[in-house]
């Protein structure tokens, strides 16, 4: 082949791959513009996060230098206040307790009291029994202090004991001793101030459920005996009215002390045994014609 025709067959040779070198070259460089832009988008994110490192770093640094600051709190101290913020919540659920109970609770009672009761006109005393129905009339929200004042009526009946005498009516018409004995029926309407413990500062149980009383009041008293007594020289029964009964006005006072069983936990009946209280009473008692006795009771009271 001739040089001439060399020369030309590489000149066109040259010309047909100087646009695929071209092509190649320009997709190099496109290729690497890629690559730094993802570099520059890296470099700029590992800057972000080094910066929020750098911020966690300091904000842990702060938290550091004021937990440093703050006291260690002992066991002990811990104890105590959790136990001062039970004794601010027990007051609170008291105070809840006491409304609910209040909002049952009506004020009436009814009871029965029996005991030992002396007798007037110097017979022998006896067995005593009666009833009665109690209501609250006052609290310390209408300015009592320091406890309640209710009224009471109580309809109760002595049972006198026998005593051989000579002075009654058939023993003198018959010249001979005999028994005579004396049964009185009382009515007796009192008023009555129950203290409240919890108000003078008590605080047990125990304590706030017992309830001290004072009471005061009229009566009257219907006295029946068996066999008249007409003598007047001191013999049982002398100052008794020559007839088979004596009806007396009189006025008692006395003392008593109840004790709420809502003290006793038992949850299967703690409603009921809410409403039951037991207790003691003693009164005195003067009729209107100068004779006077002593009664001594235990009562039981259910509570509405």
């Amino acid at each position: 082949m001739k040089k001439s025709h060399l020369s030309f067959l590489g000149l066109a040779c040259g010309l047909f791959l100087i646009p695929s070198i071209a092509s190649a070259a320009g997709a190099k460089a496109k290729t690497a513009q890629v690559t730094q832009a993802q570099l520059d988008t890296i470099l700029q994110r590992l800057d972000t996060v080094e910066q929020e490192n750098r911020s966690l770093k300091q904000q842990v640094l702060e938290l550091q230098q004021k937990s440093a600051q703050v006291p260690v709190v002992s066991p002990a101290v811990r104890d105590e206040a959790k136990a001062a913020a039970a004794q601010q919540v027990t007051p609170l659920e008291k105070r809840v307790a006491a409304v609910e109970e209040a909002q049952e609770d009506y004020g009436y009672g009814v009871g029965f009291k029996t005991g030992y009761s002396e007798s007037p006109y110097g017979m022998p005393g006896g067995y005593m029994f009666g009833a009665y129905l109690n209501y609250r009339l006052l609290t310390q929200e209408d300015g009592v202090p320091y406890g309640d004042i209710g009224g009471e009526v109580l309809i109760a009946d002595v049972q006198g004991n026998s005593k051989v005498t000579g002075a009654c009516l058939y023993c003198m018409l018959s010249s001979t001793k005999a028994s005579t004995w004396l049964q009185t029926l009382e009515l007796e309407p009192t008023v009555q101030y129950h203290m409240d413990l919890h108000s003078l500062g008590a605080n047990s149980p125990a304590l706030t459920a017992l309830k001290p009383y004072i009471l005061a009041g009229p009566g009257i008293y219907i006295s029946m005996m068996s066999n008249p007594v007409v003598a007047s020289s001191g013999q049982p029964g002398a100052g008794f009215r020559h007839t088979d009964a004596d009806l007396q006005p009189g006025f008692q006072a006395g003392l008593g002390m109840k004790y709420s069983l809502s003290a006793v936990q038992v949850p299967a009946i703690q409603k009921i045994l809410n409403r039951i209280s037991i207790g003691a009473e003693w009164r005195n008692t003067i009729l209107a014609n100068g004779e006077g006795f002593n009664a001594y009771m235990g009562e039981i009271q259910f509570g509405f």
